[in-house]
């Protein structure tokens, strides 16, 4: 909704973009409590199965919102899922089967 919207844009992002199926989060974001997950409009469009999203074998918990990050090459990122990583995870690898775009996807963390 918009107020869930709004109080996402009042946050700073910090992202950092995926290229491969599977990615080594760095440290500085393990630490923190929430991690979000931000995809492009071709890979929304292209239908792809975002619950097989893991992180260190957690599964994604897949959010519905319309809010956006201006992306690499002016490419919106749109906000899809995160992790609670409050019970850390296994590893600190996070798992897109199939990712085969680069700069399509990426992983951000709020910043006040």
């Amino acid at each position: 909704d918009d107020e869930e919207k709004a109080e996402l844009a009042s946050y700073h992002w910090e992202t950092v973009a995926m290229s491969r199926e599977e990615f080594r989060i760095p440290e500085n974001y393990m630490n923190k409590n929430e991690l979000y997950l931000f995809a492009s409009r071709d890979i929304l469009d292209s239908h792809y199965d975002l619950s097989k999203v893991t992180l260190g074998g957690e599964r994604i918990k897949l959010v519905d919102s319309s809010f956006n990050l201006p992306g690499p090459g002016l490419k919106a990122l749109f906000l899809v899922g995160k992790f609670d990583l409050k019970d850390k995870p296994g590893s600190d690898v996070l798992k897109v089967p199939g990712l085969n775009k680069t700069g399509n996807v990426a992983v951000g963390y709020k910043k006040k």
